[in-house]
């Protein structure tokens, strides 16, 4: 079966479905683009967590041990030049600007290192200021003790003062007075050999990837004694299901053993994954487990794994068309979803789809901020902001006891009315708990809306 907005040839009865479909959807890219933009930044509220989407880059991190017992944590940024402003230059090229802030937190909340920074980006031609698979490449290594940490990143475009910020908690081992020890796993996209020999990995780095070719996992086995390794790398889904295992022995190279573990034709779709590695050698014996995720081209960051993805298009997608991609195997599943959303492209012919990218970060932005008993775009409150964006105006009123208001006869805890001007329209959100789980007064608005907007 293929997706109905895929036909080539259709009825005039399926034209004409095909008609409506399309007058949906512009109104849908008209509030997203137009409204929903214009009202992102109406509310205090919204707007101040907001700025935290933009602009979008990449973050890794590695761990080897040091001198003197301490840790070298290095982060490795990849910053997409699509995600920059860049202005005509002088030469008649064109010139970014951005300041990168990185602060690091011990688990007691005490800054004990960090470092700001500028980088300056110019290109010849204005197509390079409009890739997505071109990126600004920042690599900054700090000396720490072992123990917990927390990196915070900040990346500020110096042209629109956007902020895009990344928070990561990392705990680093002690590899001091160990028997055997590995350090942590740096995924790589490939491993070149030096003049010397030595091996140098080229870090990932999260960026989107192709679905095939090869992966490697990169890290280093600390071992004061002699002798050879045996080397057991497993990969799982997140369902524990083994996608690949692989037994090795390899000879020790000194107290220092680099080792890149390649995954031959890694077919990984969009989602996370775990890497595990086993070390024996001799009496002695260690092991590492690593989560990483895998990207997709042209799909936003917030996008957490393909299956995921098709179950959030619940409130746009027609219930035939995503039952067409939900049942479909994988291979299928992964073109029907592409088409699904290459049909509503605003900007056809580029690598990015503003549409997708916009829906999902709505989907994120919901998670993060109206979660109840459940996930927060499955919510009320979670589902207007999806399809509308921000309101232009919030009216609040919360009481210690039981209420009722002009708003509502019912009796509640507290009351949200988010109201949307330029629709003429507003949604009355009670809550009769007090426990901040919102749902809107009456239920059969929120059918009817979703049905609206529904391709």
């Amino acid at each position: 079966m293929r997706l109905k907005l895929v036909f080539a040839c259709q009825s005039h009865k399926k034209a004409e479905e095909n008609m409506v479909n399309k007058i949906k959807f512009l109104m849908i890219s008209l509030f997203l683009f137009l409204f929903g933009y214009a009202s992102l930044w109406a509310q205090v509220e919204f707007d101040q967590r907001f700025n935290t989407f933009l602009p979008s880059f990449y973050i890794d991190f590695n761990a080897t041990r040091a001198e003197n017992g301490l840790d070298r944590v290095t982060m490795y940024a990849k910053v997409p030049f699509d995600e920059l402003q860049f202005l005509k230059s002088d030469d008649g090229g064109f010139k970014a600007s951005y300041e990168m802030s990185i602060t690091i937190f011990d688990d007691e909340d005490f800054q004990v290192d960090g470092v700001i920074f500028e980088r300056n980006i110019t290109v010849s031609e204005y197509e390079q200021t409009n890739a997505t698979d071109v990126y600004d490449v920042v690599k900054r290594s700090f000396k720490i003790q072992p123990g917990k940490y927390k990196f915070y990143v900040q990346l500020e475009d110096l042209d629109t003062h956007k902020i895009g910020v990344s928070e990561h908690k990392i705990e680093l081992e002690d590899y001091s007075n160990k028997d055997l020890s590995i350090s942590s796993i740096l995924f790589s996209e490939k491993v070149e050999v030096d003049s010397t020999g030595k091996l140098v990995p080229v870090p990932l780095v999260g960026v989107p990837r192709k679905e095939t070719g090869n992966l490697y996992g990169f890290f280093t086995i600390y071992a004061p004694e002699d002798g050879d390794f045996k080397v057991e790398v497993i990969v799982r889904n997140m369902r524990n299901k083994v996608l690949y295992k692989d037994k090795k022995k390899i000879k020790r190279d000194g107290f220092e053993t680099p080792i890149a573990i390649a995954i031959p034709d890694a077919k990984l779709s969009l989602g996370t994954y775990n890497f595990q590695v086993k070390v024996d050698q001799g009496d002695h014996d260690t092991s590492l487990r690593e989560n990483f995720k895998i990207y997709w081209e042209g799909l936003p960051l917030t996008a957490v794994d393909l299956e995921t993805a098709i179950d959030q298009m619940d409130l746009i997608a027609n219930p035939k068309d995503l039952k067409t991609i939900r049942d479909a195997p994988p291979e299928k599943q992964r073109d029907y979803f592409r088409q699904f959303w290459k049909q509503y492209d605003p900007t056809a012919g580029t690598k990015k789809n503003e549409l997708m990218a916009e829906y999902y970060r709505r989907i994120q932005y919901a998670n993060d901020n109206f979660r109840g008993l459940r996930e927060g775009w499955k919510t009320d409150m979670g589902t207007v902001y999806i399809l509308l964006g921000a309101p232009e105006e919030v009216v609040r009123n919360m009481s210690p006891q039981y209420m009722t208001s002009y708003y509502s006869s019912r009796p509640v805890k507290a009351l949200q009315i988010w109201k949307y001007h330029t629709l003429n329209r507003y949604f009355l959100f009670i809550d009769e708990n007090g426990f901040g789980d919102y749902r809107l007064d009456n239920p059969s608005v929120l059918a009817e809306f979703r049905n609206t907007f529904r391709y």
